[in-house]
């Protein structure tokens, strides 16, 4: 099979990561939610690279979008990103008001925590989803 039939076969996700509810956020496709944890774990390490010296911070999956293709995420994604972070804060809190780690949800973890709305602001832990 090509390359090009299979990105055009495989329903994708065109999603927002965040570290903090004001902070900037990332946009990303992938396949599924649970493939958004090692983007998540790169992210962390290239904003460790550039030499942040802050603890380091969970980047969580918080808003996403089933797309038919690889290619419509792709197009999504960058329609999302042309947008402003008021925008994109708007398409969070209406799908996601508690801002939790929907990759961790995804998965069934016991333990979801939502994003503080600033660095160094406490993570909270929610139990009754």
């Amino acid at each position: 099979m090509s390359d090009t039939l299979s990105r055009n076969d495989t329903p994708h996700l065109a999603c927002i990561m965040a570290e903090t509810r004001s902070g900037p956020y990332y946009i990303a496709t992938a396949p599924t939610l649970q493939a958004l944890e090692g983007l998540g774990r790169i992210l962390r390490e290239r904003n460790s690279v550039r030499g942040e010296k802050e603890d380091p911070v969970a980047i969580l999956a918080v808003w996403y979008e089933e797309c038919e293709n690889e290619v419509a995420a792709l197009l999504r994604a960058a329609e999302i990103s042309q947008l402003s972070h008021c925008w994109q804060r708007g398409l969070i809190e209406s799908f996601n008001p508690q801002w939790l780690d929907l990759s961790g949800v995804s998965v069934g973890f016991p333990w979801i925590f939502t994003l503080p709305e600033r660095k160094g602001s406490s993570y909270h832990l929610v139990t009754d989803l």
